[in-house]
């Protein structure tokens, strides 16, 4: 990683990262995107999903709600929004999420990832 995207005043020579400083390297940069192009649906899902990765949830579900008051019907964000739903174990939240993406689009993601929620709803029959 070039170390400019490390820290401020750094020179050319890189730099060896771990996973979690990869992770904030990169919501750095997909916030200074966010600065040049503030209504990109498609940045504030691909932040959110860094911030998911990083474990921060709530930052994660503001930036899918972005994401989708951008963008609406791209079942992709929806299927995300449930599952960071689903890893904060607010099952109904998820549900809503996963039956709003296929709705959108008929896809085996969808239909697995609604499944893994209805098994934790009870609803093995649904699942």
């Amino acid at each position: 990683v070039p170390s400019k995207l490390v820290r401020v005043g750094g020179g050319d020579e890189g730099e060896k990262m771990d996973k979690q400083g990869v992770l904030e390297v990169a919501v750095r940069c997909y916030t200074k995107a966010l600065v040049l192009d503030v209504d990109n649906a498609g940045v504030w899902h691909d932040l959110a999903l860094v911030q998911a990765a990083l474990q921060q949830m709530d930052k994660a579900v503001q930036a899918l709600r972005k994401a989708i008051s951008l963008s609406p019907r791209q079942a992709s964000t929806w299927v995300s929004l449930g599952l960071v739903y689903a890893k904060q174990e607010d099952w109904a939240l998820a549900q809503h999420c996963l039956v709003r993406a296929l709705q959108l689009e008929n896809s085996a993601l969808c239909w697995t990832n609604l499944g893994v929620v209805y098994l934790n709803l009870g609803e093995q029959t649904l699942a």
